[in-house]
């Protein structure tokens, strides 16, 4: 349907400009120790213009550049192609300007993980900690003040539609009127210090997941460092969240070997095959020491199928993090929760803030199409231009290739009239890049160019692993972490200066930074059969299916495998086996019912939807739930073979006696 393929953590430094931040953001320790009980107050009052500071998201003014000046730059010595003046020596600069976790990926078993885990909290139970979080189903968004991204993307269906939830979730949370003023100090935040967040985009319209959510929103996964190429820890990144009112995920600490264990026993046991979210949520608020709730809880905004749960070993020391310290930001997450329900009413007539994109999306046939009608929203209606986003044209491969390839030359064949910046961040993405490079490692290199009014003056540069192999490989040839990690929404800002020029960013020294120590790196990922099986079998096995005429073949093997590989129990094997093979029958018989009717135009999204009609939507990856509430339906009523379990109608019982048995046998022909 769409074109997108959804803890090393340092204190934040002073801005690097003379100028005062639009906004102080208290540490960690000051906003839970604030001596009030009382939480801001939300306010309807409208903020005209000129009550809003002056400042704007760009802290310097930058010149144009575009892709065919970078790449004539190093291919062409005169640079005859676009006219540049090749007899002053250019530097080229380059900065991260978004980034996500890499691809997270255990060399150790997870049976292997949590015997590490429990063993350093048994030997130091008041030094080490199990955070666990509550993971939500949706598409990845990086915004750093100027510009949303998408995993490997930008200015497309996902970004703009993240764009128009998070303006409407400030709208929610701080009030019509001040929302803007918000936004715009965030925004200058983000800039100021160069931060770039993280969220997971929950929808109905831009792809199907475990299930449909019931709303659409954004919920914060993560806050980038991108001075220090690092990621805020859960205090930092939920201290920030309240400073801005902005949603987090659940988080939920356990703090004894003993409450740890019980944790591992109860997923073994139960959630693993069974869990859901009212399930999982029972299990830990009842048996957990801290719980930090979110301003979108699961069971309300994404529904009760769960993906699962991420679990991470945490140090107490590593920021000086206390029980108390949580249990107060548990309290403000609270007060937060009871404070930001502002009803929709209260939004005024402003389309971002009251365009229902469900709804819209219901409306048009086509990506660009809707591409179109979101950008029109954000341009006429944004309220200022010093929060409009950065705009960029079509995304050229082409020009991204061929740069990545010109620049990893650099590493090994300076050119007299081209030379590299200095700066310790240029240096390591050219050296990451120059190495993907060599190795031939499966990454798209995407280049854009700046059409909006931000004078901005770069091109945005955009690395995609195409295989989560690519991750695990390059962690491999990158073993002592000298070299730069290998991010996921990998976004890098490109400059070419004048010689002596300073423009950009000021980048720290990375040799200068000060690590705090972590504590050993143990993550996992606890996942939910409930979900899996809806994910990586009913809609990921869709394309075996539909492969070639031996499609349900392959597809029952490929259903095997994967249950095998879940460690699925007989009695799960009994429940899903006979469920999935099913799944695969009637796909195969909607589809060939597909492929006799006409070709027709259909919406992007499709409202609920009658059995009779369920033919008209497309059985694709990103239509499948439709398809699989009318299968349930039918398969619950017995309408496969497979299912020994169907709630059949009981019809009766039909009774009849005679005194002669041998007459009855010869001369009874009923059919029950």
């Amino acid at each position: 349907m769409y074109s997108q393929n959804s803890d090393n953590s340092l204190q934040d430094e002073e801005p690097q400009s003379s100028k005062r931040p639009a906004l102080e953001v208290q540490s960690a320790l000051d906003v839970v120790n604030s001596d009030t009980d009382e939480m801001p107050i939300l306010k309807n009052k409208r903020v005209k213009s000129s009550d809003m500071a002056p400042t704007k998201l760009d802290s310097c003014s930058l010149n144009k550049t575009s892709w065919g000046d970078l790449i004539s730059s190093l291919q062409n010595e005169n640079g005859s192609r676009v006219g540049i003046d090749m007899s002053k020596k250019k530097t080229l600069k380059l900065e991260l300007d978004a980034i996500f976790y890499p691809k997270f990926d255990n060399e150790k078993s997870d049976h292997l993980i949590r015997s590490e885990m429990l063993k350093l909290i048994n030997a130091n139970e008041d030094k080490y900690y199990l955070e666990v979080t509550v993971k939500h189903s949706g598409s990845l968004i990086l915004w750093n003040g100027t510009t949303f991204y998408s995993k490997n993307s930008t200015c497309n269906i996902f970004s703009l539609s993240a764009e128009i939830l998070l303006r409407q979730h400030f709208a929610r949370v701080w009030g019509y009127g001040s929302d803007e003023l918000q936004y715009l100090k965030c925004a200058t935040y983000l800039k100021d210090q160069r931060l770039a967040l993280a969220f997971e985009c929950v929808t109905s319209f831009l792809g199907h997941h475990g299930d449909i959510p019931i709303q659409d929103y954004m919920i914060l996964t993560a806050v980038a460092n991108l001075k220090h190429e690092t990621f805020y820890n859960s205090v930092e990144l939920v201290s920030f969240s309240q400073q801005w009112r902005l949603p987090h995920n659940d988080i939920f600490l356990f703090s004894s070997e003993d409450s740890c264990r019980r944790l591992f026993h109860t997923y073994d046991k139960i959630l693993h095959e069974l869990g859901t979210t009212s399930m999982t949520l029972k299990y830990l608020e009842e048996n957990s020491d801290v719980h930090i709730p979110s301003l979108y809880p699961h069971l309300k905004f994404q529904g009760n199928i769960m993906e699962g749960l991420v679990v991470r070993l945490v140090m107490h020391t590593s920021q000086g993090l206390t029980l108390e310290l949580l249990q107060k930001l548990s309290a403000n997450s609270k007060k937060l929760l009871c404070q930001s329900a502002i009803p929709s009413s209260c939004l005024g007539s402003n389309p971002v803030l009251t365009t229902d994109l469900r709804q819209l999306f219901q409306s048009v046939t086509s990506e660009s199409e809707a591409i179109a009608v979101l950008q029109c929203i954000l341009k006429n209606h944004t309220g200022h231009a010093e929060i409009s986003s950065e705009q960029y044209q079509n995304p050229s491969k082409s020009d991204g290739k061929l740069f990545a390839s010109l620049l990893s030359s650099l590493v090994s064949k300076p050119q007299s009239h081209l030379v590299l910046s200095s700066d310790r961040q240029t240096q390591r993405i050219v050296n990451l890049i120059a190495v993907l490079q060599n190795k031939n490692l499966s990454v798209e290199y995407k280049a854009f160019s700046s059409t909006g009014k931000h004078e901005t003056g770069t091109c945005v540069f955009i690395l995609h692993s195409l295989f989560d192999s690519v991750f695990s490989k390059y962690q491999k040839m990158n073993q002592n972490n000298t070299g730069m990690a290998l991010f996921r929404g990998f976004a890098v800002r490109v400059f070419l200066l004048n010689d002596g020029e300073q423009q950009g960013s000021k980048v720290v020294d990375y040799d200068e930074i000060t690590r705090i120590d972590q504590g050993p790196s143990l993550m996992l990922k606890l996942k939910f059969i409930p979900y899996k099986v809806r994910t990586f079998i009913c809609r990921n096995g869709i394309s075996t299916l539909f492969r070639d005429h031996n499609g349900l073949t392959s597809y029952k093997a490929y259903v095997d495998n994967k249950l095998r590989l879940w460690e699925s129990t007989d009695q799960a094997l009994e429940k899903w086996r006979p469920f999935l093979y099913s799944w695969g029958e009637y796909a195969l018989k909607i589809k060939h019912i597909q492929n006799q009717m006409p070709a027709h135009l259909h919406p992007l999204v499709f409202p609920e939807i009658g059995a009779e009609d369920i033919v008209r939507v497309p059985f694709t990856s990103a239509y499948y739930l439709h398809h699989l509430r009318a299968f349930k339906a039918k398969f619950d009523l017995g309408e496969y073979n497979n299912n020994k379990n169907a709630k059949k109608a009981f019809g009766g019982l039909i009774l009849i006696a005679s005194l002669d048995k041998k007459n009855f046998l010869e001369n009874s022909r009923c059919t029950l």
